[in-house]
Order: structure tokens, then C-alpha cells, then sequence
């Protein structure tokens, strides 16, 4: 359990259904880690138990639509998953959750298919990347041209 075990980590997981996102955190809370699940369909009230319990540290692994994507500034946030990603855009405001605790550097890990609805998403994520100078320690598993299957790339955003 390591990261997610330590008080001084908190982890934004981002998929793109709601109904992924309940399967998600049951099998993450079953796993006996502290979980919880976030988006629309849940209801105001639920939305901000669930956030005040992420930001106060009695949740440390929060899965979420894109209900999270935007506009919420949560300190302490250590590491961002895309468990499915969608385009680049989604992509640049869901890392962005992170980075902005106390330890200057988050980690973001991406997890894209190959998709017809996105062609050209590798070659963007790449020049996302080498574009903001966060390729250091960036890992893709598949380039883009060579395997049309499931890729594994791995980001770091840097701090402030």
C-alpha cells in the first residue's frame, strides 16, 4: 500500500464514467485502502463531505469524473491517475490537481488505448510534455508510431 498508506500523500484518481468511478473506489475500499468516489451523480451534500474529507487527510485516494477537473484548488495533492484518458485538454487540467503541496512536485501516471475517436493523442501528450520541459522522468512504455495498443505513460508536473 505504501504511498497511499502515508499520511503525507494524497491521490486524485480521474476516470471518465461515473458508474467506473463507483466500481473503482468499492474495489479500492475492499482492497482496504481509504477511498472514496466523487462525481455528479452523487448528490451537493455527499460532493462536499466527500471533498472536506479528502482535503482534512480522512480520505487519501479520491476517484473522480471531471467534476474535479476544474476550478477546485485542493493543497496537498501528491499524485494524479488518468485511468482513461480523453484528449489533451482533459489531460492538461486534470494534472494540474497536483503540485501545489508543500513538496513542490506531484506525479501524475497516464493511461491512454489507442483510440480511433483520438488518433493523435500520443503524439500530443508528447508534445505536451517536451513543450513544458516536464519530460524528466517521463517514461512512455510504447511510442505512439510503433504499437497501436494500450500505452503506459508516466509525467511529472513540477511545483510552483
Amino acid at each position: 500500500m505504501g504511498i497511499v498508506a502515508s499520511d503525507e500523500h494524497k491521490i486524485l484518481v480521474f476516470v471518465s464514467r461515473k458508474n467506473l468511478a463507483d466500481t473503482l473506489a468499492k474495489r479500492l475500499q475492499s482492497e482496504g485502502f481509504k477511498a472514496n468516489v466523487m462525481h455528479g451523480g452523487k448528490s451537493q451534500e455527499s460532493r462536499l463531505n466527500t471533498l472536506e474529507d479528502f482535503r482534512n487527510g480522512k480520505v487519501k485516494l479520491l476517484v473522480t469524473t471531471d467534476v474535479m477537473g476544474r476550478g477546485l484548488d485542493i493543497p496537498g495533492i501528491s499524485h494524479v491517475v488518468i485511468f482513461d484518458m480523453g484528449d489533451i485538454e482533459d489531460y492538461v487540467h486534470r494534472i494540474g490537481r497536483t503540485a501545489r503541496g508543500p513538496y513542490g512536485k506531484g506525479h501524475a501516471l497516464t493511461f491512454f488505448e489507442y483510440d480511433k475517436k483520438w488518433p493523435n493523442l500520443p503524439r500530443q501528450l508528447l508534445e505536451v510534455l517536451e513543450t513544458s520541459g516536464q519530460e524528466d522522468g517521463f517514461t512512455p512504455m510504447y511510442r505512439y508510431a510503433e504499437h497501436r495498443t494500450v500505452g503506459v505513460l508516466v509525467g511529472w508536473q513540477g511545483g510552483n
